[in-house]
């Protein structure tokens, strides 16, 4: 698990260095600054409002963001939202540009 953490937090730095479009990451002040529809009061709401931020960005793009996680709740909540969710039983190619 360290490793997969590892290998995820050095492919988020580099996105990051190259300005990808498509990732969203949020300043301290961003996750302050909840939506009304999560009020963002624990964690869930915070990842919810970064997954509805990511969607709403990416509604008339020629791409669709897509939630991933395995936490069935959280995966229903997203629904309610109109957000895009698979799982790991979900098989589909990931094609990032930058």
């Amino acid at each position: 698990m360290r490793l997969k953490a590892v290998k995820t937090c050095a492919l988020l730095h580099d996105y990051m260095k190259r300005r990808c479009y498509y990732l969203h990451i949020e300043n301290t002040f961003e996750v302050l600054d909840g939506l009304k529809e999560f009020g963002c009061e624990n964690n869930d709401d915070i990842i919810l409002k970064c997954a509805y931020v990511t969607t709403k960005r990416c509604e008339n793009e020629a791409v669709t963001a897509v939630f991933a996680t395995n936490d069935k709740i959280l995966a229903v909540k997203a629904a309610a939202h109109n957000i895009a969710v698979a799982d790991r039983d979900v098989s589909f190619t990931v094609n990032v540009l930058i």
